[in-house]
């Protein structure tokens, strides 16, 4: 039994591979539920269920970011809004809008013949085809490039806790990953990192407080919080090496 699965929008080739990542896993994330509906026909061709909320977690990203990519697919004209979700269904329904070569000849392409049309709409589907492959190319380099740096930061920043603590933590761990993540879908920054260690280790450190100067604390929901603390207990080393006048008596 031969399928026919659904061609890509060509708004989508105009995604910048280094800028638009999110944009263009998000496309390949909807093309693929759309496609996989077409083989188990739960909806009718074309259309696929969606909610924010599994777009965050399946695509590892913040609430906003999952919302704003669906509304700005829908307000250029990728995907159009078939169903609202509500109370009694949660998923909303959508359609993936795919531009009609056909169509679009009939609009004033000056291309008669049927032999003419199938060489032209087969030409455009192979390149269409031709830049899917080479953007899926340069978006598993650009994710093997992101996945480094994200190792980098974990790193860094686990590295500067296990310094200014004296414990020792992993990078490495699951638990740990997925608390800097979060705070990373969040906009913040690898200094927001080393300031909230900074304060919280400076308030802790030798108190009965210090066993909470752990990773799944520090990097928690209250992070923000933290991070506008202001460090009182701030050493100040500008005396440090202030001269002794000592006398002896003999």
């Amino acid at each position: 039994m031969a399928y026919c699965f659904n061609k890509m929008n060509s708004k989508v080739l105009k995604f910048d591979v280094l800028k638009d990542l999110d944009k263009i896993r998000f496309n390949h994330y909807i093309m693929r539920k759309e496609n996989i509906n077409r083989l188990i026909k739960d909806l009718p061709d074309g259309q696929f269920s969606l909610t924010i909320s599994e777009v965050q977690r399946e695509l590892n990203l913040s609430k906003r970011k999952a919302y704003n990519l669906i509304k700005e697919f829908e307000n250029i004209g990728i995907i159009k809004n078939i169903i609202k979700g509500n109370l009694s269904r949660n998923n909303s329904v959508y359609e993936y809008v795919v531009k009609d070569f056909e169509t679009d000849l009939s609009k004033g392409k000056d291309i008669e013949k049927s032999s003419d049309i199938n060489t032209y709409t087969n030409t455009n589907v192979k390149d269409m085809c031709s830049d899917m492959n080479s953007d899926l190319m340069n978006l598993k380099k650009e994710n093997l490039k992101r996945d480094l740096n994200k190792n980098n930061i974990y790193a860094s920043i686990i590295d500067y806790l296990n310094e200014k603590s004296s414990k020792n933590f992993k990078s490495t761990t699951k638990k740990t990953k997925s608390v800097v993540d979060a705070r990373i879908n969040e906009g913040f920054v690898l200094d927001d990192f080393y300031k909230v260690i900074d304060i919280k280790c400076s308030q802790w450190l030798y108190s009965d407080m210090a066993k909470y100067l752990r990773p799944e604390t520090l990097f928690s929901n209250k992070f923000e919080g933290y991070l506008n603390e202001i460090n009182t207990n701030k050493v100040d080393d500008s005396n440090d090496c202030e001269i002794w006048d000592i006398k002896f008596d003999y």
